[in-house]
């Protein structure tokens, strides 16, 4: 009677490629979530930092030694978050 449209069916070729992009959603959501709460920790203290080196290896180190504004007990969450948000 087609009383009901007719409804749209993933083909099978493509439905290896839509899970493939659901789970690279996920890693980079998770990615920026940590670069944000590292940020946030440092905001947290008044630690001042440039956002645009922030994330890189070489001024994270710099920033970790040098400002004294980062107590110890923060310390090992930033590094926590440096190693998790370089990706999975």
């Amino acid at each position: 009677m087609n009383l009901f449209p007719a409804c749209f069916v993933t083909p099978l070729e493509l439905e290896g490629l839509r899970r493939q992009m659901q789970f690279r959603r996920l890693v980079v959501q998770e990615t920026v979530r940590f670069k944000n709460k590292t940020a946030g920790l440092l905001m947290e203290v008044g630690a001042e930092y440039e956002g645009r080196r922030l994330h890189g290896k070489r001024y994270f180190g710099e920033l970790m030694k040098s400002n004294q504004a980062i107590r110890e007990e923060l310390r090992p969450l930033l590094e926590f978050n440096r190693r998790r948000s370089r990706g999975w």
